[in-house]
């Protein structure tokens, strides 16, 4: 198998696994997603909220907030979707960004 070949099964098998952060214990995620936390979350963790944190709290939403499309309950297939689409976006802008940076070249 070529090595793209590889990575695209890597990746594929880490979307698919992308829901198993739902089922770690309590304990180590705080209430949420390591990660995810919100501004209550990581006041009762550090004892504060970054100022930067604070201050750029509200200036994004989510596409697929929650994970689910909008109307649909969250389900562990919004995270194996969401993360199929985060992949892709991140891939798509990869290659954009290698043709962009490469156009000189040939």
């Amino acid at each position: 198998m070529r090595s793209t070949g590889r990575l695209w099964l890597t990746l594929g098998v880490l979307g698919l696994l992308s829901p198993l952060g739902l089922y770690a214990p309590e304990a180590l995620q705080a209430g949420a997603a390591w990660g995810e936390w919100g501004l209550d979350e990581l006041a009762a963790m550090l004892g504060y909220v970054p100022a930067g944190v604070a201050h750029g709290a509200g200036l994004w939403a989510a596409p697929l907030s929650g994970y689910a499309l909008p109307g649909a309950p969250a389900r562990p297939g919004g995270y194996v979707l969401s993360a199929f689409l985060g992949m892709a976006g991140c891939g798509a802008a990869a290659y954009a960004l290698g043709r962009w940076l490469s156009r000189g070249r040939r």
